[in-house]
């Protein structure tokens, strides 16, 4: 089954700013500066939705086909 090229951008746009949101919550953590508590709920809010995009990416359309 083929996908259409937009359905295929949309999905790697989504995982690109997944990673990217996922890596500054990351760094975010390794800085060691302190958070408030406002922000670090923020935090493990964009972590949990990234990781939830990353365990579905392997079902986008389109995922695998060469």
């Amino acid at each position: 089954m083929e996908t259409d090229f937009g359905c295929r951008i949309e999905n790697m746009a989504i995982l690109y700013h997944s990673v990217v949101g996922h890596r500054m919550v990351q760094n975010e953590w390794a800085s060691g500066k302190k958070h408030t508590k406002k922000e670090i709920s923020m935090f493990k809010t964009v972590e949990k939705e990234c990781e939830a995009v990353f365990m579905e990416a392997a079902s986008f359309p389109g995922a695998g086909e060469a």
